[in-house]
């Protein structure tokens, strides 16, 4: 009786890495959210919707962890408090003075 040879397919460690488990959710989440970001500039640059719809991309991407990936790499914490109108100081300074001639 003949034996059937059973073959595997190799696959690389490192695309391993990156299609399963949480890295595999927070690269998923972390493309959606730079695909979403960038069609929403093309058609609507500077626009204060792009910031509230790349987590949201990110999460129907990769879920929580994609979304969290996605803040994080984005701009971390300053970009969470610009979704929800929060801005610091630091950029609302104005200057006064100047030189005249």
């Amino acid at each position: 009786m003949r034996k059937r040879r059973s073959s595997t397919r190799s696959t690389s460690k490192i695309g391993n890495i990156f299609n399963k488990g949480t890295i595999g959710k927070v690269v998923a989440g972390v493309g959606a959210a730079a695909l979403v970001g960038a069609v929403l500039d093309r058609f609507l640059p500077n626009s204060p919707i792009t910031t509230i719809a790349k987590p949201i991309a990110a999460y129907a991407g990769g879920g929580a962890a994609g979304a969290i990936g996605s803040v994080v790499l984005d701009g971390g914490l300053n970009s969470i408090g610009s979704i929800f109108g929060l801005q610091s100081n630091s950029t609302n300074q104005t200057t006064t003075g100047g030189f005249t001639v």
